[in-house]
């Protein structure tokens, strides 16, 4: 063994010196490469960085160039815009312009400080923008001074565009020769990273090509040492990591060598085994006397057989045990090698087959069992006719074959049950056992229990498998009716609400159901092996249970108490009914306990008294109120007579003065016509321009008083609400609004709208208002209106879109108010009432009316009428 170790060692010992130069080459030559990579990458990437520094520079020239332009053509934007308007505001913006045009123009000189070309073209340009500017200042103070008209401005603007266009000449010039740099530049930035990614990446793979190499030759050189060294530690620890026990004990049975197998099976480590007498230590009971068995194995070298051991722990077993003797140089006998092989497990198997095999004669003789028997070599099959009776065949029904057999089994057990037998035939179990369903002449299904073992050739190869068939039905029904009353059990044990337990007669929990958790936030099973007192509970409640629970173990009857104890949330009440539960010697051997929460039933009992008191004391109280009630009523009842006449007294007087406000206007609009008509000869063109003004006047105080009156008539000659077709009351609208959509070529689109509940005049008057307003508020392009509708949260949203004008959003609260307006009159022409009224329509409804609009757009009016499953009663019964 020591020199097998060496010729190891000295092997590796040469291998290693190989390799170390291999690798030491490899990496110094790696090593080499990367630093010459790394050079040539740092001056390309040196190079890179000051050409991106160009690139950038002419980025930023660029970038002036635009800023001197973009001045210019901001100073004139303003000054514009300061001729037109006069606000002083536009001459900051001019100012801002200037000062940005010159100071982007000497940054661009002093970037181009190097180029003489375009410090050439900005001598030029200079004079050229110090023109425009003065042409610009000119225009400016000819407006300060209010002298500027129009020739004047028009011919300045002549000038500065012909100097603006010079100027524009000249910067792109400018342009066209920093394009070409960045052009020349970025192909020059291109070129360095072409070539830095090209000499980074042969450099980078010549490195990981000769790191591959040297990797897997010490990978190699790894492998071969691992070999080597396992081969080694294989062969110096086989001997004591045998799964067989190793003994070498001499002539005085004095043991002199354990191995790691003896100390696995027996107990005892080698340290503590060897120098003891061996079997004083193991207990040996011998199959004949020890001194027999010794001079056997000295007169034939050898000696098998069966010993009893005790192991360390106690434990008796069967060994399987083979001795040899060993000698001396001169032939004289020194030691007895023992190597032993637990057979325990084997025999308690032989024993048990044993009697298996005598119940299974037993029980085939009864007439439980049936036989099986399978010729795997020549596939002969036989079927004990017990197996077809158990199934309502008769012996000649079914014939002896393997397939007959299968086809006895249910379909969905089938393969399962080759599947069983083929793993059996491989080896993978020690015997087949399969429980399995098979179908009665009748139709009903049987439960069988299958067993079976092959048995095998010296070439480990089945050629014969014989079991039997056991009708386990009435079992497998039992099984399955109780697994279904044990999880119907269990269902009802974890969901219901009771706290369920059983105490022994130490007052400790042997179950208790999850419920305990919900009520105490301890895991069930804490509870289980401890008493209240070990959960820490306190000892008043200890008391309250444990006393009526030695009761029940005392008396066998059961008790029904009432306890509380402390909660997070206050004092609970329980009523826990303790059940005894009897032994076969009829003494109580537990206490089943069934805790129900009643703070519920307390806390109801107690305000059910309170309110019996309460109740006493209101009805004397009860009285009085009535009383009151009544006169409250009569009162309510004379003020709402009051409130009826006073609105319609209101609504009459409203009416009446309209009327006699109108009848005036009209008077005064009629003459004044009359004498514009007639008389229009006698006045001058300043007096029917007055005569105008008048009859406009009261023609518009007319149109408001009429619509004054529609806005207070929304709430007092409201109809009944009805079912209204909104479809139809569209089309209604739209017929009065012919003429205006006709003239303002509008276009009008809507979806198929809800009949909904409503007052149809008002619904009409509302989509009129606001598709009138809609074509009203127009662009240049003719007006689109959409209307559509749809249903959520119960309410209809109507919306009514346009193509408009459209408003500032900070408008859209202050539309909806009576006489205001975001025009003129000679803008649009108006009152200011028509949204209002819209408003004040949509809230009879029960709705909302809100505006969503961007400025230059076009404008969206939202309305929302309750549907009406959500309409309420007060509202719906408006009259």
């Amino acid at each position: 063994m020591t020199a097998l170790l060496m010729i190891f060692a000295a092997k590796e010992i040469a291998m290693t010196r190989a390799y170390k130069k291999i690798i030491a080459g490899g990496f110094g030559l790696a090593l080499l490469l990367l630093s010459g990579v790394g050079a040539v990458s740092y001056l390309s990437v040196q190079k890179l960085i000051a050409n991106k520094q160009w690139v950038e520079h002419t980025r930023q020239v660029l970038e002036e160039i635009d800023k001197t332009l973009d001045g210019i053509k901001d100073a004139e934007t303003s000054r514009r815009a300061y001729i037109i308007t006069g606000n002083d505001i536009y001459l900051k913006s001019y100012n801002a312009g200037i000062q940005t045009a010159k100071r982007s123009l000497n940054v661009v000189r002093e970037l181009t400080d190097d180029n003489s070309h375009q410090q050439q073209r900005l001598d030029e340009l200079e004079p050229m923008l110090a023109q425009r500017v003065a042409v610009l200042q000119v225009s400016i103070d000819l407006v300060k001074q209010n002298k500027s008209n129009q020739k004047n401005q028009i011919l300045l603007t002549d000038r500065g565009n012909a100097l603006q266009q010079k100027v524009r000449y000249k910067l792109s010039k400018m342009e066209q020769e920093e394009r070409l740099l960045l052009q020349q530049r970025s192909a020059a930035i291109n070129d360095s990273v072409r070539y830095t990614s090209i000499v980074v990446a042969i450099g980078y793979l010549l490195s990981f090509s000769l790191l591959c190499i040297v990797y897997f030759q010490l990978k190699k050189q790894i492998r071969i040492s691992q070999l080597a060294e396992a081969e080694l530690l294989k062969r110096t620890h086989m001997l004591d990591f045998a799964n067989d026990t190793i003994i070498i004990f001499d002539l005085e049975d004095r043991i002199q060598y354990w191995n790691q197998g003896a100390a696995r099976l027996y107990g005892w480590s080698k340290e503590e085994a060897v120098g003891k007498e061996i079997h004083d230590l193991l207990q040996t009971v011998f199959p004949k006397p020890l001194e027999s068995i010794k001079n056997e194995c000295l007169r034939d070298v050898y000696w098998q057989g069966e010993l009893r051991h005790t192991k360390r722990d106690g434990t008796q077993i069967i060994v399987e045990s083979r001795w040899t003797s060993e000698r001396d140089k001169q032939g004289n006998a020194v030691a007895f090698l023992e190597i032993n092989y637990d057979i325990t497990d084997r025999k308690r198997v032989e024993d048990v087959l044993r009697i298996s095999q005598e119940r299974y004669a037993l029980a085939v003789s009864s007439g439980q069992v049936g036989v099986w028997d399978w010729n795997i070599q020549t596939n002969q099959f036989y079927i004990d006719s017990n197996i077809k009776e158990a199934l309502g065949y008769t012996d000649l029904d079914i014939p002896n074959t393997l397939d007959s057999w299968y086809s006895l089994l249910h379909c969905d057990d089938r393969e399962k049950a080759i599947a069983a037998i083929r793993e059996h035939l491989q080896g993978l179990t020690p015997q087949y056992e399969m429980e399995h369903r098979r179908l009665h002449k009748d139709g009903s299904i049987r439960w069988f229990l299958s067993r079976g073992i092959a048995f095998q050739d010296a070439n480990d190869r089945a050629f014969r498998m014989t079991g039997t068939d056991t009708d386990i039905t009435d079992r497998k029904t039992a099984e399955i009716a109780l697994s279904q009353r044990e999880q119907e059990l269990k269902t009802v044990l974890e969901n219901t609400p009771d706290v369920i337990s059983r105490l022994d007669r130490q007052i400790r929990y042997l179950y208790i159901n999850p419920a305990i958790t919900k009520e105490t936030g301890i895991p069930a099973e804490a509870f289980i092996g401890k008493s209240l007192s070990e959960l820490g509970f306190p000892q008043e409640l200890v008391e309250q249970l444990e006393a009526p629970c030695q009761k029940v173990f005392a008396t066998g009857e059961m008790n029904v108490v009432e306890f509380n104890s402390a909660s997070p949330n206050g004092l609970k009440f329980y009523q826990a009914r303790l059940v005894p539960e009897f032994a076969l010697d009829t003494s109580v051997e537990s206490v089943l306990i069934i805790t129900r929460d009643i703070t519920q039933r307390k806390q109801a009992e107690d305000a059910l008294r309170e309110l019996n008191n309460e109740l006493t004391e209101i009805n004397g109280a009860l009285q009085a109120e009535i009383a009151e009630r009544k006169e409250a009523e009569r009162k309510l009842e004379q003020l709402t007579a009051e409130l009826k006449r006073s609105n319609q007294e209101l609504e009459q007087f409203a009416y009446v003065a309209s009327h006699d406000l109108q009848e005036p206007l009209r008077a005064v609009t009629g003459y004044t016509e009359l004498l514009l008509h007639d008389y229009q000869h006698l006045f001058d063109e300043s007096a029917r321009e007055y005569m105008g003004y008048i009859i406009d006047g009261s023609t518009r105080m007319r149109q408001l008083i009429q619509d004054l009156l529609a806005y207070s008539r929304v709430g007092t000659r409201g109809k009944e609400f009805v079912p209204a077709d909104s479809n139809a009351l569209l089309r209604e609208a739209l017929d009065r609004l012919q003429v205006a959509i006709a003239e303002n070529k509008a276009t009008i689109t809507y979806d198929s709208l809800p009949t909904v509940m409503a007052d149809k005049t008002q619904l009409v008057q509302l989509f009129q208002n606001l598709i009138g307003n809609a074509i009203k508020f127009h662009r240049e392009m003719p007006p689109q209106v959409r209307i559509s509708a749809e249903l959520t949260d119960n309410k209809w949203l109507f919306s009514v879109g346009d193509n408009g004008i459209g408003i500032k959003e900070q408008y859209l609260d202050r539309i909806f108010e009576i006489f205001k307006r975001l025009h003129t009159r000679r803008e649009f022409p108006g009152t200011g009432i028509g949204l209002a009224i819209c408003k004040k329509i949509v809230e009879r409804h029960g709705g909302n009316i809100w505006a969503e609009s961007q400025l230059g757009v076009g404008t969206t009016f939202y309305f929302t009428i309750p549907s009406e499953s959500s309409l309420p009663t007060e509202i719906y019964l408006h009259d």
